[in-house]
């Protein structure tokens, strides 16, 4: 019991010092906006260099989660911690406070990286459309559907 109090808070002071909460927060918001069909999400470019460049962030809360699921395994095999509920439990590390919030932000900050991933690669996708219909012989503006 000792080590999972002991692993949640270092899991919240990692969560605190990333401020995981927080980023969380603004990419579900930013992954909320209604979209109106046939039209490209508008993420600023700021908030997408944020959402892309958090790679070594999401590598690191992997870690700590896939961790901690390993040692509730490790416990578990042994009969200490989990017990018969599984990694549920209370004395399981993956369920901590701690953990739930590295594992909740890692869910979002995940979905944001891959949103945002896909939003550049059709605004690309149509940026070279464009350009390709310009260039043929009586090729007009953009496309109807994505828009200038």
């Amino acid at each position: 019991a000792r080590s999972v109090e002991l692993g949640s808070g270092m899991a919240a002071q990692y969560a605190a010092a990333a401020a995981v909460r927080s980023r969380a927060a603004a990419a579900r918001r930013r992954m909320s906006v209604s979209v109106p069909m046939g039209q490209l999400p508008e993420i600023g470019p700021d908030a997408e260099a944020e959402a892309l460049g958090c790679e070594r962030l999401l590598d690191e809360m992997a870690g700590l989660v896939r961790g901690a699921t390993q040692y509730d395994a490790f416990m578990a095999a042994r009969g200490l911690g989990c017990g018969a509920e599984g990694w549920r439990s209370e004395a399981s590390l993956g369920c901590s406070a701690g953990m739930e919030d590295l594992r909740s932000g890692l869910q979002a900050l995940s979905a944001q990286q891959a949103w945002a991933g896909v939003v550049k690669a059709m605004r690309m996708d149509a940026s070279l459309e464009d350009e390709a219909a310009r260039a043929r012989p009586g090729g007009g503006g953009p496309r109807p559907c994505f828009g200038s």
